[in-house]
C-alpha cells in the first residue's frame, strides 16, 4: 500500500506549486518554494533519499532534466498510478524526480531571487519556528498567523 506521509507530501508538492505561481511578491514565492521543499523532504523520507545533495549544482551537470512541472507531474502520475490502479510504484524514478525538482527549485533561487538554495530552506525553517514556537498542532496550522510568519521571512532573508 501507498504511505500516507507518500500520498501527503504529494499533495503538498501540487498544493506548494499552485501558491508558487501564484505568488504576488519574492517573499512569497521564496515561503512557497520552501514549503515546496519541505514536502520534497517528506518524500524522501519515505524514498530513504537526499534530493538536497548537491541540488544547487544539479541542473548544470543535468540541463535536459524535466522542468520542474515536468517533473512534479511525472512524481504525481507515479503515486496516483499506484495508489488508484495498484500499478508497482517505481521508487528509483520517484527519487530521480525529486532530485529534479529540488534542483530546479534551486536554479529558481539562484537565478530568480539571486538566493542561495539554502536560504530558501532556512526562511522556511524561521517561518515554521514562528507558527509551531513548540512543536506542530493542527489548530497552529489551521489559524495562521501570517503577519508573524511573514515578519520571521523578512528577518531572514533580510
Amino acid at each position: 500500500p501507498m504511505p500516507p506521509d507518500l500520498i501527503h507530501a504529494t499533495l503538498g508538492m501540487c498544493d506548494e506549486n499552485f501558491e508558487y505561481n501564484m505568488a504576488k511578491s519574492w517573499l512569497n514565492a521564496v515561503e512557497e518554494l520552501g514549503d515546496f521543499c519541505w514536502f520534497i523532504a517528506l518524500a524522501a523520507h519515505n524514498l530513504d533519499c537526499d534530493p538536497f545533495v548537491e541540488w544547487e549544482t544539479y541542473i548544470e551537470d543535468h540541463p535536459d532534466s524535466p522542468l520542474l512541472q515536468e517533473a512534479l507531474a511525472s512524481f504525481v502520475t507515479l503515486v496516483k498510478k499506484t495508489y488508484a490502479y495498484g500499478a508497482v510504484f517505481d521508487a528509483d524514478r520517484a527519487r530521480y524526480l525529486l532530485q529534479v525538482m529540488a534542483g530546479r527549485i534551486a536554479k529558481i533561487a539562484i537565478t530568480k531571487g539571486n538566493r542561495q538554495p539554502s536560504e530558501l530552506l532556512n526562511a522556511n525553517i524561521k517561518k515554521l519556528k514562528a507558527r509551531f514556537p513548540d512543536k506542530f498542532e493542527q489548530h497552529l496550522a489551521l489559524g495562521r498567523d501570517v503577519k508573524q510568519e511573514a515578519a520571521a521571512l523578512r528577518a531572514e532573508l533580510g
